[in-house]
């Protein structure tokens, strides 16, 4: 078990003011912070509050500041996140966690767009290669930086990122965007938006083309790469009733520049610097209902399925996701979020000489429940836990207590969380063979060197204790 103490002095930072659809984009030389905390964000605690009054280290990134970064990959968006480390390894590889540990396979972050969680179950990280957005789709990046397993469960440990996509009825007409340029080669991509019936509509498509970089000599290192990606979503809503489907489908080609591992034979290098064949494709569907008492019940279920071709492993991922959760206030004191899940993901592979990964199905069953009370006026305690069952992990309990206290009513909070986050085993970690080396042998037969997951790989656990101070600073304030 690991124990970490954080402290820090700005709690909740926002990159831009959201315009509202339709509206003119305001000039953020003269939106004031009171306009900035006041956005309204969901990936904290499952519902929707102000940034304000998040008791969590909180960063939004608006399509206002997406459009002005003129960035155009999700890795690199990142970069606009204070506490984000952001580390592109080459042409399609890149790095990236919160609060340290980063390497190419980050394994303590969980990454979701539009609240599906884009988990890869080989490693416990995200390929970044496949998630090709429209940038001009996004509606904002909400980054929780510190543990969210009481609401998210296993991975949440260093933080959670919910980039969240606008909705269909804020997209009607077409779009067209192309650019060029020496290392984001070309991009192009068409959008079309409507309505019929009542639902709100949008399809889209676009093609991302990207150079290779550059070796320590100076020449090209061989490591382009490319993608398509395709995909509509569907709003419709009627009463208290709001209906939401979306889906997208993925292909690209890259080249990896992985290691050169030894091959079969002594003295042989079997080069790794095949091209790398990707698909991706996923459904999203998802029902909120509200009562005439403010309560929302909320049902979404998602199904992905990724298939990568490598020269070192061919492996296939499906996954089944199903998700229900119920929002209400009890006696005017309690805020209560409560609900459970299933998901089913099973992974296959082929490996080869140089790497294998045995197939496993994980199947993780979950119940959360979170209640924020109100103790005065200015006071919030807010209690809440996870219980998961990981068939490949076992039992996992994920409690956390946040409190927040509003030094003054209007520009001052004080906030402090203790939370409790797991990482459970990846594929990697429990059934991994590498071959690092062949030894000719002098006499004898030659000796292999392998790196082996471990069978027994128990979970990583993580108990976090945190704070900070936010001051809402007006002209004028003495």
């Amino acid at each position: 078990m690991k124990m970490f103490v954080r402290l820090t002095t700005v709690g909740v930072l926002v990159a831009s003011f959201a315009a509202n659809a339709g509206a003119q984009v305001p000039d953020l030389r003269t939106a004031s912070l009171e306009d900035l905390l006041n956005m309204t964000i969901t990936s904290a605690e499952k519902k929707e509050q102000r940034a304000e009054d998040v008791p969590a280290a909180l960063y939004v990134i608006t399509q206002d500041a997406i459009r002005r970064s003129g960035l155009t990959t999700l890795p690199e968006l990142f970069r606009l996140v204070p506490g984000m480390q952001v580390a592109q390894i080459n042409a399609n590889k890149w790095a990236i966690s919160i609060r340290g540990f980063n390497d190419l396979f980050s394994n303590k972050l969980l990454v979701l767009i539009d609240g599906r969680s884009i988990y890869n179950r080989s490693f416990s990280g995200v390929f970044w290669d496949v998630e090709d957005l429209l940038v001009q789709d996004i509606e904002r990046i909400e980054v929780v930086r510190g543990p969210g397993g009481a609401m998210w469960g296993a991975n949440a440990v260093n933080g959670v990122i919910n980039i969240i996509t606008k909705s269909a009825a804020d997209t009607k007409g077409t779009s067209v965007n192309l650019s060029a340029g020496t290392f984001d080669r070309d991009q192009t991509s068409v959008r079309y938006g409507g309505a019929a019936g009542g639902a709100a509509y949008r399809v889209y498509s676009q093609w991302s083309d990207y150079a290779a970089s550059l070796s320590p000599a100076g020449t090209a290192a061989g490591d382009t790469w490319n993608s398509l990606t395709m995909g509509g979503r569907v709003d419709w809503t009627q009463g208290a009733d709001a209906v939401m489907a979306q889906g997208n489908f993925t292909t690209g080609k890259s080249h990896p520049l992985w290691k050169e591992l030894a091959g079969p034979v002594p003295g042989v290098i079997a080069t790794t610097n095949g091209v790398s064949d990707i698909q991706s494709s996923s459904l999203l569907g998802r029902w909120a209902h509200t009562r005439p008492d403010g309560s929302v019940f909320q049902a979404q279920a998602f199904k992905t399925s990724r298939h990568r071709d490598e020269t070192t492993l061919v492996d296939s991922e499906d996954i089944v996701d199903i998700d229900l959760q119920y929002h209400t206030t009890i006696g005017g004191r309690h805020d209560v979020v409560l609900g459970g899940g299933y998901r089913d993901d099973n992974f296959t592979s082929q490996g080869t000489f140089t790497l294998d990964i045995a197939p496993a199905e994980g199947r993780v069953a979950n119940a959360f429940l979170q209640d924020e009370i109100s103790l005065g006026r200015r006071f919030k305690l807010t209690i809440g836990s996870k219980l998961e069952h990981d068939n490949l992990a076992g039992w996992g309990v994920l409690p956390s207590v946040r409190a927040m206290w509003n030094v003054t009513p209007t520009t001052q909070r004080l906030w402090a969380a203790i939370s409790r986050a797991r990482r459970t085993p990846a594929s990697t970690d429990l059934t991994l063979r590498a071959s690092a080396a062949v030894i000719p042998g002098n006499q004898g037969p030659p000796l292999l060197i392998e790196v082996l997951g471990n069978p027994a790989y128990q979970s990583e656990l993580l108990t976090e204790v945190e704070g900070g101070y936010r001051w809402l600073y007006r002209a004028g304030d003495q």
